[in-house]
């Protein structure tokens, strides 16, 4: 007989949650869970007072036709949906991290929060169309309905995935580099980040770890990922401590050296000009995944 602890772990159902008009929170306090969200407005909605959520510390309002992801962790909370015509969706983060394909565009991904109709109307149009076919998914519940809403979410990331490519290849040609390459070394860099951010990096053995010049690497990183390197390392040590945070055995103390910070006094003081509230505050806002709306 097999040892059972040589078995793989492998996810074989993972809930895709939605959550109707009715059902939206006309309010919520700030809190965070593990689960990505996609908040939408569909675009023949007609609220008197427009609906506002906040995430860290950026105030988003949406429009009819707007879309907004809140990623897995990240503080928000709905300030006003007083019509009561929001729609939501969470979904594990894992639906996305667990497919290979998905990996080179998970920074990408991350950097996007308000998806506006005025500026994107493109790419909301077609992730709308997708949410729309998840909630009719859902509804009208036909065989293999959760089955047909995965297929349906990942139709809605490749879409997102083949725009932004899409987006970087008109970029990348404009300064006379081949995308695929350029795309595959940014994210071996955003890799390596993120997989060492607990270290003492710097830009120059991250270009040396990708085979970029340190100049070139820097230039390219700020116009891919939207953040210098200096940002994108701190992002990656906060994310790190976020994960930390949730297990309330690691004492705050030991958080702050185990993401790469060298003392709790500049731990305290990055993580509130990040997210804004203390380390202790975010430990609180945590919510459990019984605990419902």
């Amino acid at each position: 007989m097999k040892n059972s602890n040589t078995y793989e772990q492998l996810q074989f159902y993972q809930t895709i949650n939605t959550i109707n008009t009715e059902f939206f929170p006309s309010k919520y306090p700030l809190h965070w869970h593990k689960h990505v969200e996609i908040v939408a407005l569909p675009e023949n909605s007609s609220p008197k007072q427009l609906p506002v959520i906040k995430i860290n510390q950026d105030i988003y309002t949406l429009h009819p036709g707007d879309l907004l992801i809140l990623w897995s962790g990240e503080l928000h909370e709905i300030v006003c949906n007083q019509d009561k015509q929001l729609l939501g969706l969470q979904f594990p983060s894992t639906i996305l991290n667990e497919l290979p394909d998905f990996t080179p565009f998970m920074n990408l991904f991350r950097s996007f929060h308000l998806i506006s109709i005025e500026k994107e109307e493109q790419l909301a149009r077609m992730l709308m169309k997708h949410l729309q076919q998840i909630f009719s998914l859902q509804e009208r519940k036909e065989l293999f309905y959760d089955v047909r809403t995965s297929i349906c979410l990942h139709e809605l990331f490749i879409d997102f995935g083949t725009y932004l490519h899409e987006t970087l290849q008109k970029d990348c040609q404009e300064i006379n580099t081949q995308p695929d390459k350029t795309l595959e070394k940014i994210n071996l860099a955003c890799t390596y980040i993120q997989q060492n951010c607990e270290q003492a990096l710097t830009l120059n053995m991250v270009a040396d770890h990708v085979g970029f010049s340190t100049y070139y690497l820097s230039r390219l990183f700020k116009q891919i990922t939207s953040y210098s390197f200096v940002e994108y390392l701190t992002w990656q040590r906060i994310k790190l401590a976020q994960r930390l945070l949730a297990d309330s055995q690691i004492s705050i103390t030991e958080v702050s050296y185990q993401a790469g910070f060298k003392s709790i006094s500049t731990f305290n003081r990055v993580f509130h000009q990040y997210l804004g509230c203390s380390p202790r505050d975010y430990r609180k806002y945590y919510l459990k995944g019984h605990e419902g709306r």
